[in-house]
């Protein structure tokens, strides 16, 4: 069986353009990782496109704090992808605390490496 892996990366942003733009880096992880055979679930993949269909439903980490822990939770190992922002990202340290206490191995993956 494969581990589960959970991709954290920023997303919010005052420019809405920044915003598509993480979106599209992290998509492209995404991506690459599961033409790679790897298994990963991404908050931000899953949750741009709910967003951006629905406006009502909000995109900050308040309100998605327990869609993220909840599949953290059930992973194996966090990647954390370090786009510009992710040090200052409340749901990016949020993250990498709950996967340490949950002795959940993290792992950075730096941008210039996709």
């Amino acid at each position: 069986m494969s581990n589960l892996i959970f991709i954290s990366s920023p997303y919010n942003h005052s420019d809405p353009n920044k915003i598509e733009e993480n979106y599209n880096k992290v998509l492209k992880l995404v991506a690459k990782l599961t033409s790679e055979g790897h298994v990963v679930i991404s908050p931000i993949v899953y949750g741009h496109i709910i967003v951006t269909h629905d406006k009502t439903i909000g995109s900050s980490w308040d309100y998605w704090k327990k869609f993220c822990v909840t599949f953290l939770r059930k992973c194996d190992e966090l990647y954390v992808y370090c786009i510009p922002g992710w040090d200052k990202s409340n749901g990016v340290k949020e993250e990498i605390r709950i996967a340490k206490e949950l002795n959940i191995p993290v792992k950075m993956i730096l941008e210039n490496e996709i």
